[in-house]
């Protein structure tokens, strides 16, 4: 599936730190964007939630 750069970006991320206790916030804050942003452009990319993905 192809996503923007920023939302591929953060999917890394993510996928690279399962390990770690990761949070919305601390996503949000990864990618530059306010919690809330982040919500909204993660779900309407992905199609679920930041949390429902992890």
């Amino acid at each position: 599936m192809s996503y923007s750069p920023i939302i591929q970006k953060t999917i890394e991320y993510i996928e690279k730190n399962l390990h770690e206790e990761l949070s919305l916030e601390s996503i949000a804050q990864f990618a530059r964007f306010s919690k809330y942003h982040y919500h909204r452009i993660f779900q309407k990319e992905v199609g679920v939630t930041v949390s429902e993905y992890i």
